[in-house]
């Protein structure tokens, strides 16, 4: 942990290429899940673009994080960095994955992103469908905060594109714009 700590302060103090040789570092030769997931998830952060060979290695130790050690946070980032490369190739890939995935976290996390991917290649209604069809689930089985965060974000984007086109929808894209505000007031009450 300490040398992720130490990447950290070269960030904090611009020196990036130094905090990413050290997140390297940590991610091939460190295997204590904390501090690899936390390390693999930081090189996303901040690994340029332009690296084309770091991103292929990258999306090998992502993908790992996302299965072995279930962390949904690298499933997103995998997909999102599959969908710049290939936006039609990361939505099948995506659909794919959902086909099999078994746990509900890792289930809910694939459905947000997938509506995610349909309402950004502008297939609003089949983002609507998706975000109706998993809307009970996300309230109930979903326990993590920052996921539920991102259910209703994407909600509230998806209704107010909806109702651009729809205006029975303005009502829907308000009532999700009231749950996320209520959402982040409560948060920041317990934060």
């Amino acid at each position: 942990m300490l040398q992720f700590v130490g990447a950290e302060q070269a960030l904090t103090a611009g020196n990036r290429s130094e905090a990413i040789t050290s997140l390297w570092a940590i991610v091939t030769k460190v295997r204590s899940p904390n501090a690899y997931s936390r390390a693999t998830l930081r090189l996303a952060e901040v690994l340029p673009a332009s690296d084309t060979r770091g991103w292929d290695d990258l999306t090998g130790y992502l993908s790992d994080v996302s299965h072995r050690l279930q962390d949904w946070n690298a499933l997103f980032r995998l997909y999102r960095i599959q969908y710049q490369r290939n936006p039609a190739a990361a939505t099948e890939a995506l659909e794919k994955e959902l086909a099999g995935a078994g746990a509900p976290l890792r289930r809910a996390a694939c459905q947000i992103l997938l509506a995610e991917f349909y309402f950004r290649s502008g297939r609003v209604t089949e983002a609507e469908i998706l975000l109706n069809s998993i809307e009970e689930d996300v309230g109930t089985t979903v326990t993590d905060i920052a996921l539920r965060r991102r259910f209703l974000e994407l909600g509230e984007q998806v209704w107010e594109s909806a109702a651009a086109t729809d205006p029975r929808q303005r009502e829907r894209a308000a009532a999700y714009a009231r749950l996320l505000a209520d959402f982040d007031a409560r948060a920041a009450k317990i934060l």
